[in-house]
């Protein structure tokens, strides 16, 4: 880190001091800070506040994992800077009990959970999701070389794409796949296509355009509904997980977080395909096991409706109505906890 650097970002510092610099030169950390440096908006800040938050009560070894991944590439990055907004906020609201659970999990591997929330004297393990959106950067880096490959001597091309809502675990699943189609469909064509080519992974539609490089091709997002539908499976995905998990830890319930971070551009998973996605899931849950441990799915949100950086998120929480609530929690209660610390003052 530069002087300027570790002047400004205090608690990242002390990141570094206790990860030390042996990744850092390739860390996806260092070109944002090298961003910040040039005076470029990067939501660092926020960042920097969130850890400074947590180190006033929890020591980097407790928040080892968390900091070794920051100096990690940008997936990696993504999922620190999640869970360490997620985690000072429950701490700014006296509810963070732990961080990780349970401790000591399986001879020093991360805990299935990123933290315990203590809510009514009710201690509910909890994990949290990155929805920044660098999954769909992920996808066009795995589709650029094919289409370059097939262009090779004849044009430099670039590729766009429009698609539903692209999570890491579909791209996980269907990464292999969809590059083999993309191959085979390019292989049919002797000069650029003129149409779009159409992938699927899953129910996720994905239009890719190849496109001579430095010409752009506007395109009109695809709307709320296209990306509610879209989601829904990866939610299934994560409660499935986690309930699975929380049964085998005699935990009481669960709740999942959805962390849209400030500067988070195309994200995975919006406000409104979020609510109707959760909201769905939770009327449809009956078929999942160990079902009524997932209490409820949050979505925290450090961006405003402008894209611009905002210093308390606003929250939104779906209730699983098959829940079964330890008492003296309920839906009603639940949602007044994770947004206010009045519990504490009574």
């Amino acid at each position: 880190m530069t002087p300027w650097q570790r002047e400004n970002f205090l608690a990242l510092a002390e990141a570094f001091a206790h990860c030390g610099s042996s990744s850092y030169q390739q860390s996806f950390l260092r070109e944002i800070l090298d961003a910040a440096e040039e005076g470029l908006p990067t939501g660092v800040h926020t960042l920097d506040t969130a850890l400074r938050r947590l180190f006033g009560t929890w020591s980097a070894v407790e928040l080892r994992y968390q900091l070794r991944a920051l100096f990690g590439d940008e997936q990696n990055f993504d999922n620190a800077e999640s869970e360490i907004l997620a985690l000072a906020y429950f701490a700014e609201l006296g509810r963070l009990r732990a961080v990780g659970w349970p401790n000591h999990y399986r001879g020093g591997a991360p805990p299935p959970f990123d933290g315990l929330a203590l809510i009514h004297n009710i201690e509910l393990p909890f994990d949290v999701k990155s929805a920044s959106g660098s999954a769909s950067q992920l996808l066009r880096d795995a589709l650029t070389p094919i289409a370059e490959r097939w262009a090779a001597g004849r044009w430099r091309v670039a590729i766009e794409m429009r698609t539903g809502t692209i999570t890491r675990v579909s791209i996980g699943r269907h990464k292999r796949a969809l590059e083999g189609e993309f191959r085979r469909r390019l292989d049919a064509y002797e000069t650029l296509p003129a149409e779009n080519i159409d992938l699927t992974a899953g129910r996720t539609p994905i239009l890719v355009t190849v496109r001579p490089y430095g010409v752009v091709i506007s395109k009109r997002a695809n709307s709320p509904a296209d990306h509610s539908a879209s989601v829904e499976e990866t939610l299934r995905t994560h409660v499935e997980e986690k309930a699975q998990r929380a049964a085998e830890n005699n935990a009481c319930g669960f709740f999942l977080v959805y962390v849209r971070p400030p500067l988070c551009g195309t994200v995975d998973l919006r406000q409104t395909s979020f609510l109707e996605a959760a909201n769905h899931l939770a009327q449809s849950c009956e078929s999942m096991a160990c079902h009524q441990m997932w209490l409820a799915s949050v979505m925290l949100d450090w961006t405003s409706g402008d894209w611009t950086p905002v210093e308390q998120p606003r929250i939104h929480i779906v209730c699983n109505p098959r829940a079964a609530w330890p008492s003296p929690l309920s839906e009603a209660n639940f949602g007044v906890s994770l947004t206010s610390n009045s519990e504490l003052l009574a």
